[in-house]
């Protein structure tokens, strides 16, 4: 009944996170960062839902991803690490972040990290660069009524540094979805998937299949070559396990580390082979998000065209802006991948570029390098029986 086991609030208490941030910020050691506000984030309807909700909006749920800036990949060179690391951490070449002994200090970090989820209060949660989840995310969100799972990655980086493997984790609201079975599973390509399905409670013949990974990082086309084998890996077990579910719904959740669109030999842009296996797939994936095309490219100069949406896109469309070393990055390569049987009713939009000061991500008002995505969905009737043969 309490806000979380280091500041007994009573949850019915509607100011109580703000007290809890304050309480638990106090016990913070040396270096201890000001309070400033997380960057604010506005809510975009989808179009079908502007003028009127739907009927079902009492049944609809809220679904997040977020990449959540590892420890071990954020630490700095005299930070007291679990066991002897190979070498000191260096902030993650989060470089030119100012005072990353405050912004990255995981004291305060995490508590800021666990801001952001509660500030929204998904019904599901999707995460990637967890490497705290028995000691910290899983003890602190089950005060919240969550529960979940973790795949921690074969060949974590986090390790060299002398930190615990970083993974993937799946939380979900315990009173909302009962879990039937889940897998967690190391690609043959590298990498950790986590499969759950999930039912409602209150009806359980409205179920789904859970899905979080975490692609290979970095561009290029030996990288984009290792995320098309991973996809491949992912997409062939969704084929065989579908008929786990009820009703075929599928949700693929992750940082793909894949903007949609690449430039090819012809100097036109087409879909990143990433993208395209999933957005073409007979399971019928749509982006809950708008595809984005990278920053500067025109419409016309492309090969395939961008897929519809149930939303508008934006001038400010990002889920990553940073700057690491000299190099600046702003893309999208966060996604949520829905299958045929939901729709999606709202979405949460980036913090706006005026707000938005160099060097970006991670910064003293948001505490990763990824912003977190989310979006308010409703079941629909699937048109496809998960028994359908799509091989």
């Amino acid at each position: 009944t309490f806000c979380c086991s280091r500041c007994p609030i009573p949850r019915s208490q509607t100011a109580s996170f703000e007290v809890h941030r304050l309480r638990v910020f106090g016990r913070v050691r040396s270096p201890r960062p000001p309070i400033l506000p997380i960057l604010p984030r506005a809510w975009q309807q989808a179009r079908k839902f502007i003028e009127s909700m739907p009927e079902e909006q009492d049944k609809e749920f809220l679904a997040m991803q977020f990449n959540m800036l590892a420890e071990g990949l954020s630490s700095g060179p005299s930070d007291q690490t679990p066991y002897p690391g190979k070498e000191n951490g260096s902030w993650g070449g989060f470089s030119a972040v100012q005072n990353p002994d405050v912004v990255l200090n995981w004291e305060y970090r995490r508590w800021r990290l666990l801001e952001v989820i509660l500030t929204s209060l998904p019904d599901l949660l999707g995460a990637q660069e967890i490497d705290r989840f028995p000691d910290f995310f899983y003890p602190i969100l089950a005060q919240y009524g969550y529960t979940g799972l973790y795949c921690a990655k074969e060949k974590s980086p986090c390790i060299q540094f002398g930190h615990y493997s970083d993974g993937v984790a799946a939380f979900w609201k315990g009173d909302r979805f009962t879990c039937n079975w889940f897998e967690r599973s190391q690609l043959q390509a590298g990498g950790p998937v986590l499969f759950v399905l999930l039912n409602e409670r209150r009806d359980p013949e409205k179920d789904f299949l859970m899905v979080v990974t975490h692609l290979k990082s970095k561009s290029g086309e030996v990288n984009e070559a290792t995320r098309e084998k991973q996809i491949d890996e992912i997409l062939l077990k969704l084929r065989n396990i579908r008929c786990k579910t009820n009703s075929g719904r599928i949700l693929l959740m992750g940082d793909f580390n894949s903007e949609a669109y690449v430039k090819g030999a012809d100097g036109r842009w087409g879909q990143a082979r990433c993208i395209s296996k999933i957005l073409n797939d007979p399971m019928g994936f749509q982006s809950v998000y708008p595809v984005m095309l990278p920053s500067g490219v025109d419409e016309t100069n492309l090969n395939d065209p961008l897929p519809p949406s149930a939303f508008d896109r934006t001038d400010t469309e990002y889920t990553t802006w940073k700057v690491r070393g000299t190099s600046q990055h702003r893309q999208n390569i966060d996604y949520i991948f829905m299958s045929d049987g939901f729709e999606p009713v709202a979405r949460l939009l980036p913090p706006p570029d005026e707000l938005m000061k160099a060097p970006f991500l991670p910064s003293p008002r948001y505490p990763s390098d990824h912003i977190s995505i989310a979006a308010k969905m409703i079941y629909s009737s699937p048109k496809q029986s998960p028994h359908v043969n799509l091989s």
